[in-house]
């Protein structure tokens, strides 16, 4: 018994060796895209445009008839409207939740120096997901920062459950790659996670 104590410990600690050895390597590897023009901001104002939108590759109107055939009890219009698309709410309170490092957070109040333009493309059953985001000049509409970012869906739960799982993994991930852009330097925990989002655990 005292032999596989011993064994777990060092299988233990040979792990957390191998992990900050990934954290490090990921740490110096990492790309960086600049948010310099969001310095001195404490807001960004943020619409979202579902156009071009498609649900496990149909559009919105095939979506809801597939959706509807397989489930005739259900209301798939329904479904779309109020347990798809408000989860929208999931990516922006789980962004806000990582701007704050940077003392930035997202507002439906316009007004605003800068908005962020969200366009959801494909969601898919689970929830994975891919989301357009450019940041414009509110005045002007030049475009100051375009990038897109992938959410991880969810493998448990409702479809509603699934689809703010991957809207919570796309907000995030959007709020780090802001903070980095702003030169904010992650916390070990932040690099723990960030390898083991790229291993698949969120």
């Amino acid at each position: 018994m005292e032999k596989e104590n011993r064994l777990q410990v060092k299988a233990q600690a040979a792990m957390l060796l191998f992990l900050f050895f990934l954290v490090s390597v990921a740490s110096r590897g990492a790309g960086n895209t600049s948010f310099t023009f969001l310095k001195g901001e404490n807001a960004i104002s943020y619409v979202v445009d579902w156009k071009g939108l498609t649900v496990a590759g149909f559009s919105p109107k095939e979506w809801v008839n597939v959706r509807q055939t397989e489930l005739p009890e259900y209301n798939a219009q329904y479904e779309l409207e109020n347990e798809l698309k408000t989860r929208i709410n999931d990516f922006i309170s789980t962004a806000n939740k990582q701007l704050s490092n940077v003392g930035l957070f997202l507002t439906s109040g316009k007004g605003r120096k800068y908005t962020l333009y969200i366009s959801p493309k494909n969601i898919g059953r689970r929830g994975e997901n891919n989301i357009e985001c450019a940041i414009k000049e509110t005045a002007t509409g030049k475009v100051m920062a375009e990038f897109v970012v992938n959410g991880k869906g969810g493998m448990l739960g409702s479809m509603a459950n699934l689809w703010g799982n991957g809207m919570k993994s796309a907000g995030k991930k959007f709020g780090k790659t802001v903070c980095k852009g702003l030169g904010y330097d992650p916390t070990m925990l932040d690099r723990i996670d960030k390898v083991l989002s790229k291993t698949g655990i969120e």
